[in-house]
């Protein structure tokens, strides 16, 4: 697959994300595990060939009419190709009323993430790399986990800030 890269190179690019999506024993992100005390799960379950140009992950939450309804409303717009019943949901858990529903990001904002965790955290510059490279890089099963992560985070902290915690 990646073919001009040298290994070292790519061996330093794959632990570096796979560190960022947590798959090497890291903890799981902050504000994920802070939103779990208000009873909101970001789960890892995704909406998959949604859009080539968003990530789409489902939310949990306790129920809330007015919020639910308005989900309703902005999903029949939003996603016009999909049975209004498979996006948004409403579940008993343990007694109490829950709802299920999508989140989406955009991929340039999951993509400008990683770049800034791969340069802060690990200090690997993109810019030492041709397009072509990332193309090879962003085929990677670590680069696919790490988006799933990253996204999961972004939503965790779009959450997190609406909900002032």
């Amino acid at each position: 697959m990646i073919t001009k890269l040298n290994k070292d190179k790519i061996k330093e690019i794959k632990i570096a994300l796979y560190k960022i999506a947590r798959e090497m024993g890291e903890d799981e992100d902050p504000n994920i595990q802070n939103l779990t005390n208000f009873g909101v799960t970001i789960t890892k379950e995704e909406i998959v060939n949604f859009s080539c140009r968003h990530r789409c992950f489902f939310i949990t939450e306790p129920f809330q009419e007015q919020k639910y309804e308005e989900l309703r409303k902005e999903l029949e717009n939003s996603f016009l190709y999909s049975k209004l019943e498979d996006l948004i949901s409403v579940m008993w858990k343990n007694g109490k009323k829950f709802m299920k529903y999508p989140y989406k990001v955009e991929e340039y904002v999951i993509s400008d993430n990683i770049f800034d965790d791969l340069e802060e955290e690990h200090e690997i510059k993109w810019t030492n790399y041709t397009e072509k490279d990332w193309e090879e890089i962003k085929k990677l099963e670590s680069w696919k986990k790490c988006e799933a992560q990253v996204t999961r985070e972004i939503i965790a902290l779009n959450i997190c800030d609406k909900l002032n915690i």
